[in-house]
């Protein structure tokens, strides 16, 4: 019965049926490498936001461990030393503070430290 219809069909048509199971795989091959390349641009552009977040945060990082070791030195000797030095790096980790502040969420909803950034 198929062979029937093919062999009443124009040279054409058969021409057409011929090519078509081709073109359907080559159509078929292109999507899916396009696919995986999409899929793989996203994971790289997570990556990419991945570290560019942990460099902010390591100078965060740095100015918490510079406030904190001033701190120590500051208590130890009763505020006769580093005073000027602790506000500064204070004022350093503030920024940093400010910095980071829109890679995560503020639920507080008197927040001062992201001000204008908070997501209340």
């Amino acid at each position: 019965m198929i062979r029937a219809i093919i062999d009443n069909l124009a040279i054409s048509k058969k021409l057409y049926l011929l090519l078509l199971l081709p073109t359907l795989l080559v159509i078929w091959l292109v999507t899916s490498q396009l696919m995986t390349n999409f899929n793989q641009l996203k994971v790289s552009t997570a990556v990419i936001q991945a570290v560019e977040n942990a460099l902010v945060m390591n100078g965060l990082t740095d100015a918490l461990q510079a406030e904190r070791g001033a701190s120590g030195v500051f208590l130890a000797s009763q505020g006769a030393r580093f005073a000027d030095r602790l506000q500064r790096l204070r004022q350093q980790s503030d920024a940093q503070m400010r910095r980071c502040a829109p890679l995560w969420p503020c639920r507080i909803p008197s927040c001062k430290r992201c001000s204008s950034n908070c997501n209340n």
